[in-house]
C-alpha cells in the first residue's frame, strides 16, 4: 500500500470528528502501518499559514463576503496546505485524512453562498489549480461525503458543544439546504465519491467508513 488522500466531508453536524476520531483508534492496526504513516490534517488550515486563513474566513467581518471570494480565500488556504503538507506526506507513501476539502468548498461557497450561479467556472478554475500538482495526480484521492438532512444539520449546529459558533452557523435553513444538495451534486460529477447516510448511530456509519478505506487500501492486513 502506498500513498493516499482521503477526505471525510459533508454537512455541518454529520458526524465528520466522530468518524474521524474513531478512525485514528483503527487505521493503524488494521492496514499493519505505523501511526506515523497516517497523517490527519483539516481544511481550511493544516499548515500554520493556512490556520491564519482559516480565522480570517471565520471572523465575524467575513459574514457578508460573497461566495466568489470566499472561494479565493479558501484556494490560497488549500495551496499552501497542498504545498506544506499533504503533498509532503503523499511523496512519503503515507495515508492522509482530511476533515473538509473542496466538496465543502463547492457545497458551501458555490451553492450556499451564490446559489450555484457560476459554481461550474469557479470550480474548474480551482480544480485545475490542484490538478496541475503531480504528486496529487499520481496519488490516489477518495472523498467520503456524510449525509444528513438540512435540518438535522442546522439543529445539530446550533447544539454543538465545545466549538464557538461562527457566521455559517447562524444563516437559514435555505442555506443548508443549499449546501446539502451542493455536496449531492459534486458526487455527481467527481469520480470516487461515496455518499454515507450518517443519520444512523456512529458505528453502523463506521462500518460503511471502514468499507471505503478497505477499497481504497486494498482490504486490511491477513492474520494467521
Amino acid at each position: 500500500m502506498t500513498g493516499h488522500f482521503v477526505v471525510i466531508d459533508g454537512p455541518d453536524g454529520a458526524g465528520k470528528g466522530t468518524q474521524i476520531e474513531m478512525l485514528k483508534g483503527v487505521l493503524p492496526s488494521r492496514y499493519g502501518r505505523p501511526a506515523s504513516d497516517f497523517v490527519f490534517t483539516r481544511e481550511p488550515g493544516g499548515s500554520p499559514f493556512a490556520e491564519e486563513i482559516r480565522k480570517l474566513i471565520l471572523s465575524p467581518e467575513a459574514k457578508e463576503a460573497v461566495g466568489g471570494v470566499m472561494v479565493q480565500l479558501f484556494g490560497a488556504a488549500r495551496f499552501d496546505h497542498l504545498e506544506k503538507v499533504i503533498m509532503p506526506a503523499l511523496e512519503a507513501d503515507k495515508v492522509i485524512v482530511s476533515d473538509r476539502f473542496d466538496a465543502a468548498t463547492y457545497a458551501y461557497q458555490l451553492f450556499g453562498q451564490q446559489g450555484g450561479d457560476t459554481s461550474k467556472d469557479l470550480f474548474l478554475l480551482q480544480r485545475t489549480t490542484i490538478e496541475k500538482l503531480p504528486c496529487f495526480l499520481d496519488s490516489g484521492w477518495t472523498t467520503i461525503i456524510l449525509d444528513i438532512d438540512a435540518e438535522t444539520s442546522k439543529e445539530r449546529a446550533r447544539k454543538r458543544q465545545g466549538q464557538v459558533a461562527n457566521h455559517f452557523d447562524e444563516r437559514p435553513l435555505s442555506f443548508y439546504q443549499a449546501v446539502r444538495y451542493g455536496f449531492c451534486a459534486y458526487a455527481e460529477i467527481i469520480p470516487d465519491v461515496t455518499i454515507i447516510d450518517a443519520n444512523r448511530t456512529p458505528c453502523l456509519v463506521h462500518h460503511d467508513v471502514i468499507a471505503v478505506f478497505d477499497r481504497a487500501l486494498g482490504g486490511p492486513i491477513r492474520t494467521s
